[in-house]
């Protein structure tokens, strides 16, 4: 019985995500007579397991159009 519960303790202290970063930035793309402002972010997640030790993914929270000619902001 108590190695059963130092098993479950071992268990308990060993999560399967290992740590969360989150980055956060803009990359400015000038594309025809635009410019594309890119807002993402970086999202990165250590596991335990062999098969997925390091997963970084990027999603695009927004994506925001101004056009040169001054016509203001362009939601897409």
């Amino acid at each position: 019985m108590m190695r059963c519960s130092i098993l479950v303790s071992i268990l308990q202290l060993e999560p399967s995500v290992v740590e969360n970063a989150i980055q956060f930035g803009k990359e400015v793309i000038q594309k025809g007579g635009e410019e594309i402002e890119h807002i993402y972010e970086n999202v990165r997640v250590l596991t335990d397991k062999i098969s997925e030790r390091e997963r970084e993914r990027e999603r695009v929270i927004s994506v925001r159009q101004q056009t040169i000619k001054g016509k203001g902001v362009k939601l897409k």
